[in-house]
């Protein structure tokens, strides 16, 4: 069975597709093409190929886990959606299926957590490309603060390069507390390291367990969307036998310099992680329409923005290198755009 993973990364359209995907769902049955509704959970996301992809030895800190860290009834969960994934295959009996979730590159971190979930796709006899979409990180970076912002952080837009001789999530983890942040409302960890920015990490190490060959990887730039749009791009990216149906799709539209500072006060004046319920009553207040006031985008400030480049650099350029024809101009600053 052929299988198109889609694993992100995060901030380039991934909730677009997928809630293009879940609405198109119908008419891509019809075309022998499954999105599995089984294997949903927050949204259209496919957050349960992660559930799939642990072993009961890895829950904790270093776990994206709905609040569970028994391994008996992490055990019972994954046999719950295994079943309800292979009932389903055995109910619509596909000729493909279309997988999403921008949490696998953001939190499959090293070979043995790859390797497991695609043990799981072999399982189903799975002949599978991977699809990865790219964003310059000097843009990224400022609309997956704004994400963050509306989880609870309260900081500043700021990055740290790792120090010499760790990983991002190395440093992450030493930071301890600083390293995982719970947000009771939407019953996941939140893993804000950017150890999923480094592109030419994360596919390499995907290739190693996919092939180099399985690889498609993608520009995320508006001037590159074939069709204009990122649904356009990824159905034809995807194989899809029509563009998807961008009526009653769910997109994230970046917030102006103000909204997110004004949300980043209320963060630092209502305690987060004491009781759910104010947990709660803070994302409500933080979600108010009245916060949403138009402008331009929050943006890293020059400084940042020169030491994101700097440290990203040689590993662009070796990804321009090997799946762009050696596109020099693949990832350089630029002024960030109002898309997210």
């Amino acid at each position: 069975m052929k299988v198109l993973l889609h694993i992100g990364t995060p901030k380039t359209g991934s909730t677009a597709i997928q809630s293009a995907l879940n609405a198109n769902w119908a008419a891509l049955a019809e075309g022998g093409i499954l999105y599995p509704k089984s294997l949903q959970w927050h949204a259209a996301n496919h957050i349960n190929l992660y559930w799939l992809s642990l072993r009961s030895d890895q829950l904790g800190r270093g776990s994206l886990v709905a609040n569970l860290s028994d391994a008996r009834a992490f055990q019972a969960r994954q046999r719950h959606i295994k079943d309800k994934f292979r009932q389903e295959l055995d109910r619509t009996k596909p000729d493909r299926l279309v997988l999403s979730s921008e949490h696998l590159s953001m939190h499959l971190y090293d070979h043995d957590r790859v390797q497991s979930l695609k043990a799981v796709l072999d399982e189903i006899g799975a002949d599978t490309t991977v699809l990865v979409y790219l964003r310059e990180q000097v843009d990224l970076l400022p609309s997956f603060y704004g994400e963050e912002i509306k989880a609870g952080l309260k900081q500043r837009l700021q990055f740290q390069s790792p120090p010499e001789g760790l990983t991002f999530w190395d440093a992450a983890m030493q930071r301890r507390g600083c390293a995982m942040r719970k947000d009771p409302n939407l019953t996941f960890y939140i893993d804000p390291c950017p150890q999923w920015m480094d592109y030419d990490q994360l596919l390499r190490l995907w290739s190693s367990v996919f092939g180099e060959e399985r690889m498609k990887v993608c520009r995320f730039e508006r001037e590159s969307f074939i069709g204009g749009d990122i649904l356009s791009d990824f159905s034809v990216q995807a194989s899809l036998p029509q563009a998807l149906n961008a009526s009653d799709v769910r997109t994230n539209i970046s917030d102006s310099a103000i909204t997110t500072e004004l949300r980043r006060w209320i963060n630092r004046i209502v305690p987060l992680g004491v009781f759910p319920k104010l947990e709660r009553r803070r994302r409500r207040l933080v979600m108010k329409s009245w916060l949403s006031v138009p402008g331009k985008p929050v943006s890293l400030k020059p400084d940042q923005a020169e030491l994101v480049f700097e440290t990203f650099k040689a590993g662009n350029r070796a990804v321009a290198e090997k799946y762009f024809n050696g596109n020099s101009e693949l990832f350089t600053r630029r002024p960030t755009h109002s898309g997210s």
